[in-house]
């Protein structure tokens, strides 16, 4: 990997980190935003379901503009815009405005999460499971930072306080377009405005098993199976391959839709149940923290078993070994339960990552698309279990409706078990492109 494409792979995954970071800002604080804008559990779990909607349901869109032609510029935008907005939440006057500026502010994260994943993937070369791995796993230790920062804060000062939480994500934004600006005069070479690609000047980059001469931005840009994954000339796949792996992909999306119900649940309302059960919000924090930092962690180790082993008998493990962590969770109290609530979060993300290399190699001239599919769709779909489980808590209390809800990890499981077997086939050999 070269020097150019470490940076970048390093500063998309940093933007990762924030850009989760504040698009998790107020699920932590949930008991505090309940008792500031008084509002009921169900209310409160409108506001996780409409982030996760807005968050998510527009990345395939996203993902298929920027499929068009991805540009950092488009990553620091979008990383600002969600950092201004969720930061300036505490100024809204009531709920509804409260609401929107949650929705709106989730569009951000919309747009930078399929971007980042085309990036992160095409900046490492080989090895996707794991560099998608590492990617998801960066972006979950942003979330897991926030209720050890952001819950001290809005119990100090109010939700209002949060807007003092936005300087290190509109500074990472700024390094980003930095980064975008020096590519851009790089590729320039100097001269007035003009890009040496519109000039006719720039490198000349070789992909010796398709035998052609593209420029560097070029192979950046290709939409085809050649430049992207395999590096050979394949030939347009046929219809009743097309409609399989528009079936695959379904069923990942499933999977990843009712996974994403049980995870949104919990991590919307872990706080209220421990706050429930005796803990102060302080120490609710630190809990949700060692669940999710557990996620974060987790996930690389996945994405290494999953290159060994297969993706698909590392996804059947993690879903059903959530299932059985969580459930120790819900029944234990103390330490004990903790414990199980840790190896539940080591599980419960790790079939995210592997679900999208999968779609990407399914789909390599729509990676940005099939990411967005996997990232964001199933996100936001999963998203709506936010309500329902607010308001089965509103009926029948907090302990009850996580037990139901995490019944979902099971069909999850079953629906992997179908999966072709060449979803856990390792990955293609990168494209090796010489002559720059």
């Amino acid at each position: 990997m070269g020097r150019n494409n470490r940076r970048q792979a390093v500063l998309v995954a940093a933007g990762h980190l924030f850009n989760d970071f504040y698009n998790s800002l107020l699920i932590p604080i949930l008991p505090i935003l309940v008792s500031e804008l008084r509002i009921s559990l169900t209310m409160a779990g409108a506001v996780v379901s409409t982030l996760s909607v807005t968050t998510s349901l527009l990345q395939p869109v996203f993902g298929w503009l920027v499929d068009r032609r991805p540009r950092l510029w488009i990553l620091a935008l979008s990383l600002a815009w969600i950092t201004t907005l969720m930061t300036l939440t505490g100024f809204a006057p009531h709920y509804g405005i409260f609401l929107f500026m949650v929705g709106m502010a989730g569009l951000g994260s919309a747009i930078y999460h399929p971007l980042g994943s085309v990036m992160m993937t095409r900046a490492v070369g080989g090895r996707k499971s794991l560099a998608m791995s590492i990617y998801t796993s960066i972006g979950n230790f942003g979330e897991a930072l926030v209720p050890l920062i952001a819950t001290p804060v809005a119990m100090a000062l109010g939700l209002k306080g949060l807007v003092s939480l936005a300087a290190p994500g509109l500074i990472l934004a700024w390094l980003i377009f930095r980064a975008y600006r020096r590519e851009k005069a790089l590729e320039a070479g100097g001269d007035d405005g003009f890009s040496a690609r519109e000039a006719g000047k720039a490198p000349v980059v070789e992909v010796p098993a398709a035998g052609a001469q593209v420029t560097e931005a070029q192979a950046m840009e290709a939409q085809t199976v050649e430049a992207q994954v395999v590096g050979t000339q394949a030939a347009p796949p046929s219809t009743a391959s097309s409609r399989r792996s528009w079936l695959w992909v379904a069923v990942l999306d499933l999977v990843l839709i009712l996974r994403s119900a049980v995870h949104i649940s919990l991590i919307g309302f872990l706080p209220v149940y421990l706050v429930q059960r005796g803990y102060s919000n302080v120490a609710a924090g630190q809990i949700l923290f060692a669940f999710m930092a557990a996620a974060a962690l987790g996930i690389p180790f996945a994405g290494l078993l999953a290159d060994r082993y297969g993706r698909k008998p590392v996804m059947l493990f993690s879903l059903a070994g959530a299932f059985g962590f969580i459930s120790l969770f819900l029944a234990f109290d103390g330490a004990l339960g903790v414990v199980m609530l840790a190896l539940a979060g080591a599980l419960i993300l790790a079939s995210l990552p592997l679900a999208v290399v999968a779609a990407q190699e399914m789909f390599p001239a729509r990676a940005g698309m099939a990411s967005g599919l996997m990232m964001g769709f199933a996100w936001g779909i999963g998203g709506l279990g936010a309500t329902v489980t607010g308001a089965l808590s509103d009926a029948f209390g907090v302990a009850a409706a996580l037990h139901i809800m995490i019944w979902l990890l099971l069909p999850a499981a079953a629906l992997v078990a179908f999966l072709p077997s060449h979803v856990s086939l390792p990955e293609s050999a990168p494209v090796r492109a010489t002559g720059a």
